[in-house]
């Protein structure tokens, strides 16, 4: 079962917006980039499409997993998450939409515009954020080094039952830049529902064995008002 794309707060009229589609053996053996937009860049490479943000912070956390790199691995489950992103959005009024990844946690934010190199505090954003929210420091670094926030679109080719990122809801109650939210779902959360062309797995129909880690894994950790409505959703699915 497909998900919904009003779950994402999408119209239809957002459903084919700057699409390039490509064939495996493109994304796989020509490595394409293609600006969409003023600040944002697609980007195919290594059989992998990404979209690069000039100005949108993300944070990217990182389960143990076989995957990826023990210096990139700074949580265990959501419950390491969800406090200090709720601590920092609060703060700093702000709100921030976190997704689910199958080796992590993803979150864009929706109120503020920096780049990576933009100084707080006589530090690096990307380093701030990092600091701030125990975020990938790997993920940290390269963005500070490119100067942007990038975020994969497709699934990893070595990866079985990768969806991509499904989204769990917004933590904060700050205000909601429109050009934020514009990017993101055009370009972030519309991309990924399209993406069909690398696996035949669609990577927004979360499977069932990742939907009940979620829940079991994930959901306990964090505040019933979150996790309610997400275990909801899951339900309407059939996937708990």
């Amino acid at each position: 079962m497909g998900i919904s794309k009003h779950l994402y707060g999408l119209t239809p009229s957002f459903d084919s917006i700057s699409r390039q589609r490509l064939t495996p053996f493109d994304i796989l053996f020509k490595p394409l980039e293609t600006v969409l937009a003023p600040g944002v860049l697609r980007k195919y490479q290594g059989g992998r499409e990404y979209s690069q943000f000039d100005t949108i912070p993300m944070q990217d956390w990182d389960y143990p997993d076989a995957i990826h790199h023990s210096n990139s691995i700074t949580i265990n489950n959501l419950g390491d998450v969800y406090p200090l992103l709720d601590e920092h959005a609060r703060r700093n009024n702000e709100s921030w939409r976190l997704y689910s990844t199958p080796g992590g946690v993803r979150a864009f934010n929706l109120s503020t515009q920096a780049s990576p190199s933009t100084l707080v505090n006589d530090q690096p954003f990307s380093s701030y954020l990092q600091a701030q929210l125990n975020s990938d420091p790997l993920y940290a670094n390269f963005s500070l080094e490119k100067n942007t926030w990038a975020s994969r679109l497709s699934q990893k080719p070595k990866r079985s039952l990768d969806y991509v990122a499904y989204p769990l809801g917004i933590v904060g109650q700050g205000p909601l830049n429109p050009t934020n939210l514009d990017i993101i779902r055009r370009f972030h959360d519309v991309p990924i529902i399209e993406n069909r062309y690398v696996s035949k797995l669609s990577p927004h129909t979360i499977p069932r064995i990742k939907a009940l880690e979620l829940a079991e894994r994930h959901l306990s950790k964090v505040p019933r008002h979150f996790a309610a409505p997400i275990e909801a959703r899951l339900e309407s699915q059939g996937l708990l």
